[in-house]
């Protein structure tokens, strides 16, 4: 009996050796995601040739994203995000003991996942991952590469990836797009009301939407001052005097001025990113729109209901200001870069070109032939 009982508890530890070698192996295989290992590209940002924004560019994820290092995040924001997301950030290696025993008590309880434990270091390679769903083996799978990530990076660059990719609604990703959107300011100078107030977003972005949600928004704030003052990271008084006097939200929406000549720099340019500085002329460009819609008015009598316009730098042939229709809401055909027959348009030009190298005068009559034009400057050498 002995012998069959020491032989059952050789193969049970043959086994579990064999499950551990496994495990090892497969987390030393395990990839970091191709994501985590690339920054943000963030949303594109169109400068005119003074460096003034007259653009925000969204994409499929985001409205706005302008990933900042975490120095230019403001002394308030990172702490208090730390504070309530996970507040032993700095004590652990990517996985907190405390907090996954929590979750997985309450996991036991309700039967099924109801709480993470997650570490900011395991939501960041959930973000990295793009997981929906709740499992425990991808729970198991993000504690490992956390584990791993620890390793290779320092703290300040996990929390700055993290901030950069959160969500706080609206698609507004990263705190300078949140800080942007809601306060009308930089993350470096949010108030610290304004920093706890963002930090509870996150959380469930939808549910407490600002915008959308108010109220939701305030009660998470305010769970957020006493979840801080248990912490001892604000002192009561604090508590009440932030409790009492709560950030003022506004509704920020990105500028999206010069249409046609978004919609022709991107056709042309389908890769840009970050802050682009363009050869746009915003003042030219407001006044252009403005000629345009004038000129129309005076048309009113005749069969014309639509009009475009390109200003050129006839140094180096940059746009300065292009309206593609008077009215882009309405239509948003670019009228500017739309194929036509040329007609007469160019004949200006050439004959101002004639001019311009004593070809002609005003007073020269011109041939009423082709043919007679041809022979009549048959001789003529541009060069001289």
């Amino acid at each position: 009996m002995r012998r069959r009982l020491w032989r059952l508890i050789k193969i049970a530890a043959g086994i579990l050796g064999a499950l551990a070698l496994v495990f090892v192996l497969w987390a030393w295989w395990l990839p970091m995601p191709d994501e985590l290992l690339r920054q943000p590209r963030g949303t594109l940002t169109l400068l005119d040739i003074r460096g003034r924004v007259f653009a925000e560019i969204g994409n499929g994820e985001a409205r706005m994203q302008h990933p900042v290092p975490l120095a230019e995040m403001g002394q308030w924001l990172p702490r208090m995000t730390v504070a309530l997301e996970d507040h032993r950030f700095y004590d652990h290696d990517g996985i907190d003991p405390h907090a996954l025993i929590g979750a997985l008590s309450k996991d036991l309880k309700a039967g099924r996942i109801v709480a993470g434990g997650s570490t900011i270091t395991e939501q960041l390679v959930k973000m990295a991952t793009h997981r929906k769903g709740r499992n425990w083996f991808d729970k198991l799978r993000e504690a490992v590469i956390a584990w791993k990530l620890e390793r290779r990076w320092g703290k300040e660059e996990i929390l700055a990836a993290y901030l950069n990719r959160s969500h706080y609604g609206n698609l507004r990703l990263g705190p300078e797009a949140a800080a942007e959107c809601y306060f009308g300011k930089e993350a470096k100078d949010l108030t610290l009301a304004e920093a706890i107030y963002l930090a509870g977003l996150p959380q469930a972005p939808t549910r407490f939407n600002p915008w959308l949600a108010p109220g939701e928004a305030k009660r998470r704030y305010e769970r957020a001052l006493a979840r801080l003052a248990e912490l001892g990271v604000i002192d009561p008084s604090q508590q009440k005097l932030l409790a009492d006097n709560p950030p003022t939200v506004m509704h920020t929406t990105p500028p999206r001025l010069a249409p046609n000549f978004c919609q022709a720099l991107l056709a042309e340019h389908p890769g840009l990113s970050g802050r682009v500085r363009t050869t746009l002329d915003l003042d030219l460009q407001r006044t252009a729109e403005n000629l345009v819609r004038a000129h129309l008015q005076t048309l009113t009598g005749g069969d014309v209901s639509n009009a475009a316009m390109v200003v050129l730098d006839n140094s180096d042939g940059a746009v300065r200001a292009m309206v593609g229709s008077a009215d882009y809401a309405t239509c948003e055909v670019n009228g500017a870069l739309t194929p036509r027959s040329s007609g007469s348009t160019l004949k200006p030009f050439i004959y101002l070109a004639a001019l311009d190298r004593r070809i002609l005068t005003a007073a020269t009559i011109l041939p009423d032939t082709p043919d007679a034009i041809r022979e009549e400057y048959a001789d003529y050498d541009p060069q001289n």
